[in-house]
């Protein structure tokens, strides 16, 4: 009996833990995302440069390095 409680128990400790890890992964994710969309709309007004743009210079910068 005693050993079925102690395994819930570890097994309510592990679940918390893996969920809080979760959620920091989550937060972290959000305010990245956010982060980079703040950047880039500061991109388009302050300088007419938009997203496509972006987009291919870091395509040319792969291939840079891949070649």
């Amino acid at each position: 009996m005693s050993t079925e409680i102690v395994a819930i128990a570890v097994g309510l400790v592990i679940a918390w833990l893996i969920f809080t890890w979760m959620v920091q992964i989550l937060k972290a994710s959000v305010s990245t995302a956010f982060t980079i969309g703040i950047l880039l709309l500061i991109l388009q007004i302050f300088f007419g440069i938009n997203y496509e743009q972006i987009l291919q210079e870091f395509n040319k910068i792969a291939q840079h390095f891949l070649s």
